[in-house]
Formats: structure tokens, sequence, C-alpha cells
């Protein structure tokens, strides 16, 4: 499937030139109820849920992308104030993991979980990929990734990209002030892009492609 991740102009060059993309932590996204979308009606499940979280949070990371790039919000939250990029990738059905909105938290057993002291599959997923339905407008897809398989530079964790997760084209925002000479002093020999500049819609609050700035491809 194709998705979109959005970026600052300054870390989409990074990207570009360094083939990677920066593991998102657990404890550092803006949720706080991440790995904790299960009712915890009492303290002995309120208990094993934060050890739960406590262990996937260890262990695991996420690069998050959308479905849309068009949503003014994601430019405004995630791209520098619409001053940076949204990222085109590539990614195998398989690794993609949409997120699932909700108004309420689900219910798990948690009598039977803490008796058996884990959590089954299908509710591990349920609580990786469950969201308060306010954050609907995201459409977020989800990749789960092994800090262990992620590479360590300055205590910041990446994860490389690849025939799985490939970086397709680039979508520039309408602030942004990129030029495609910087885009091609970064691309890697061998590498191919494609480049796109947005900008306000006419007559609806969406990010659109700019018509007479034509789209571009950019080898090396």
């Amino acid at each position: 499937m194709i998705a979109y991740h959005f970026i600052s102009e300054k870390y989409a060059l990074d990207v570009l030139s360094d083939q990677r993309m920066k593991l998102s932590l657990f404890k550092d996204l803006n949720d706080p109820f991440e790995l904790l979308a299960a009712d915890q009606p009492d303290p002995d499940s309120r208990n094993m849920a934060n050890t739960f979280k406590e262990f996937m949070a260890g262990k695991y990371g996420l690069l998050c992308f959308s479905k849309n790039w068009k949503n003014p919000l994601l430019w405004s939250h995630y791209a520098n104030k619409h001053k940076g990029v949204a990222l085109e990738f590539y990614i195998k059905d398989e690794f993609a993991l949409p997120v699932t909105y909700s108004k309420v938290r689900f219910n798990i057993d948690w009598k039977e979980k803490i008796l058996k002291k884990s959590i089954n599959r299908e509710e591990t997923k349920g609580l990786w990929l469950t969201k308060f339905e306010s954050w609907h407008y995201e459409e977020e897809i989800r990749i789960i990734c092994n800090q262990s398989d992620c590479i360590k530079n300055e205590n910041i964790l990446f994860h490389p990209l690849n025939d799985d997760i490939s970086l397709q084209g680039i979508i520039l925002g309408p602030l942004c002030e990129l030029q495609t000479e910087d885009i091609k002093d970064k691309l890697p020999t061998g590498k191919e892009i494609k480049v796109i500049k947005s900008r306000l819609a006419f007559r609806s609050f969406n990010i659109v492609k700019q018509e007479r700035f034509k789209s571009t491809k950019i080898k090396n």
C-alpha cells in the first residue's frame, strides 16, 4: 500500500540521504493512552496493564504513517506548520497495520490474564492499534518494529528502508522552501524519487497538488 509520513524539511533530507527512518518510542508519543486502550476496572488490572505497557515500550517501537496527505491538520501538527513535507512510501501490506478508532476502551478478561500472566496475540494487537476516536483524522497506519532490528546512533534508533518499506516520493508542503536541487543533492546514487508541490485548495479545506508545478522524477 501507499502511505505518507509527515516530517520537517530538515529531517526529510536526512531520511532521503541516509535511507532510514527514526523509530518512534512509545514513551515519546503524544497520546498517554498508548498501549492502555483496554478498560481497567480495578487495581490488579491496572497493575497488569502498566506492566504490559512497560514491557512493550522497552522492546518495540513504531513507524507512523497516514493513508491521506491532504488533511491540513496533519501538515500543521507533523510537518513544521506546512513548511515540511509528506514522504510517500510503499509498504508491503503484511507490515501495514491500520489503527482502529473507538469511543470507548475495549474489554479484556483481566482475571484470566492475571491468572495466566499473559495477554494473547489478538488482545496485544488491539492494545497496539486502538486509539480514541478523536484521533481519527490521522487515518494512521503503523509498522511495529523490534528495537533490536534497528540501528542505534547517539541514543536514537533508526529503521533502515528496504524492499518492505521504500521511499517513493516527496510532497512539498504549501510553505516548503526546499528546491529540487536540495533533494537531488541528498539523493543517494542509483535512487529515484518523485517530487510534487502542494498548495492550499481554493474551494475546500484541503491541501492539494499544485498543478502549475509539474511533478518530476529526480534520479542520481
